[in-house]
């Protein structure tokens, strides 16, 4: 007989993280990993994006980025993307109660927008994107699609960046040696609310690529 293949929903619909499991994340793995490292989150000029739905962007260069992803946008609810394989390892159960979407690597899935546009719109959760999707094999900024700027033109709320500086030195994905080195975090809105009507959609995307500039050796 031929086993039973179970396919992954992609049309169920996201919901706000888990509050008691955020808590749990947040106090027992992201405080703690932040503090060893004597690491630092810098904000400018994100009081009025607190508490609104908006489209917070992160450099990708090391697993310790997540943490500090979650004590950066405290005490907002976040939503944010996870490929497949993150479900098969850490269960789909697990990441659904945390808030994260699935996603299948180099698929284009329109789902997904349905899904950014139901977060930030109906759940009012502030929405993260690694936008390189990928782990930075340098510790420079990787390869961007030229839609981010479309993107938040149409989901119609601000957008900000986190830029990490360190987190590639202290633990590259390429070899996980956690060398528990500081990593500081850079937080600032790319496009203010009051900007949505009069930015264009490529006005909005070269800032969004220049707030991605980052090297870590220069760092």
């Amino acid at each position: 007989m031929k086993k039973h293949v179970r396919r992954f929903d992609f049309t169920k619909k996201p919901h706000r993280p888990n509050t008691f499991l955020m808590w749990v994340a947040k106090t027992f793995i992201s405080r703690p990993d932040i503090k060893k490292r004597g690491g630092t989150i810098e904000k400018h000029g994100m009081e009025a994006l607190e508490g609104k739905p908006y489209i917070l962007f992160i450099n990708h260069a090391s697993m310790v980025d997540f943490n500090y992803m979650l004590i950066a946008a405290h005490p907002d609810p976040v939503n944010n993307v996870m490929s497949l394989e993150g479900f098969n390892t850490y269960t789909e159960p697990l990441m659904r109660s945390l808030g994260v979407l699935g996603k299948r690597k180099y698929v284009i899935e329109p789902n997904l927008l349905k899904h950014i546009d139901y977060c930030l719109h109906t759940l009012k959760t502030v929405f993260v994107l690694f936008a390189e999707a990928r782990y930075s094999l340098d510790g420079a900024t990787s390869f961007l699609p030229d839609t981010l700027g479309m993107l938040v033109k149409k989901m119609k709320v601000p957008a900000a960046m986190l830029k990490l500086h360190g987190n590639f030195v202290t633990c590259p994905q390429w070899n996980k040696i956690n060398k528990k080195t500081k990593v500081v975090g850079e937080m600032a809105p790319i496009v203010a609310e009051e900007e949505l009507s009069v930015l264009s959609a490529a006005e909005i995307e070269a800032r969004i690529r220049e707030a991605y500039r980052y090297d870590d050796f220069t760092w």
